[in-house]
């Protein structure tokens, strides 16, 4: 026969066990890291032609962010005006990849095809942290959340990034 206070002993110690496990638990639970904003330069080269002898500016592009990032597989060129910068034409970028992956601190260059019109230019890219084999289901869980009234659990950014001003091609490199 078991003593009364044996089950009060038994209850108390399985108790304080399930405390010490729960403050254990919250103890070692970090929030998850922010998600970090990609940034990178691009950096107009110079320019040059390809075997047809059509003009391109090389640009180098430099993933400046401490993930990997998702390049857009054009960039948006645009021309200088009095007081601001008009959007002209969106270009694919020179790369066989539909969606070209820089890891952090990574570069590429790439070329473009060098605009008819003679006039201080600048190209534009994108860069976006939606990188990974899992983005595919966390962009699905981002779009169905909202529907049901519920935030969604994972962010991710794009940025613009603008090379400096261009001058226009004044003579044609042999």
């Amino acid at each position: 026969m078991r003593k009364p206070g044996t089950l009060l002993v038994s209850s108390l110690l399985l108790l304080a066990l399930t405390g010490g496990l729960a403050i254990l638990a919250a103890l070692s639970w970090h929030p998850p890291r922010p998600v970090s904003a990609p940034y990178g330069s691009v950096v107009f080269l110079g320019y040059t032609n390809d075997s047809s002898g059509a003009q391109l500016a090389t640009f180098a592009i430099t993933n400046a962010s401490d993930v990997p990032v998702a390049r857009a597989p054009h960039c948006v060129i645009a021309f200088a005006l009095q007081g601001g910068w008009r959007v002209s034409a969106a270009v694919p970028l020179s790369s066989p990849a539909r969606e070209r992956v820089l890891g952090a601190g990574a570069s590429e260059i790439v070329t473009v095809p060098v605009p008819s019109q003679r006039a201080t230019w600048r190209i534009s890219i994108y860069l976006s942290n939606d990188v990974g084999p899992t983005w595919p289901i966390k962009r699905l869980v981002n779009a169905a959340l909202p529907l049901m009234g519920r935030s969604s659990p994972y962010g991710y950014t794009t940025c613009q990034v603008d090379s400096g001003r261009i001058e226009p091609l004044l003579t044609i490199p042999q």
